[in-house]
C-alpha cells in the first residue's frame, strides 16, 4: 500500500511530464505503440482508461492475462510482470514504464537482448537456471 501511494504521489507530481512522454511514445512508435496499449489496456487495471493514467498490477495481469491467451498462466503472469518491473518491488508498472520496457526488447538489433528476456521469462526464480 505504501509504494501504490508513492507511486500515486510521483505520478500527481510529475503529471505534464507522463502525459508529453506517452504523447511522444504515441507519435513516434504509431502502430507499434497501438499494439502494445491494445495489450497493456486489456491487463491494466479497470480496463481502458487514458494513457497516462493507464497502470497494471501483477494482481491484474494474474486476472487478465488468461482470458488473453485462453488458458491460465498465473506463473508466466508473475513472471512477466516481474521482468517488466526489472526486478524492483512495484505495485503498479505504468503505460510509459510498460512501453520503454517492451519496446527497447522489441526493437533492439542484439539478439542475446531479446533471448536474455525470453531467458528470464521463464527464470522463475531469478537464479539464471530454467528447470522443470
Amino acid at each position: 500500500m505504501k509504494e501504490e501511494v508513492f507511486q500515486e504521489r510521483f505520478y500527481q507530481e510529475n503529471k505534464s511530464v507522463v502525459e508529453a512522454k506517452i504523447e511522444d511514445l504515441e507519435f513516434y512508435l504509431k502502430d507499434t505503440f497501438t499494439k502494445l496499449w491494445r495489450f497493456f489496456s486489456f491487463v491494466a487495471i479497470a480496463g481502458p482508461l487514458e494513457k497516462h493514467k493507464a497502470y497494471m498490477t501483477s494482481e491484474s495481469l494474474q486476472r487478465q492475462l488468461p482470458k488473453y491467451w485462453g488458458h491460465d498462466c498465473d506463473f508466466l503472469a508473475l513472471n512477466l510482470f516481474r521482468v517488466i518491473s526489472e526486478g524492483q518491488e512495484l505495485a503498479r508498472i505504468y503505460m510509459h514504464q510498460f512501453v520503454d520496457r517492451v519496446y527497447k526488447v522489441l526493437t533492439c538489433d542484439n539478439y542475446r537482448d531479446r533471448m536474455k528476456f525470453c531467458f528470464s521469462l521463464l527464470d522463475f526464480d531469478g537464479d539464471g537456471i530454467v528447470k522443470a
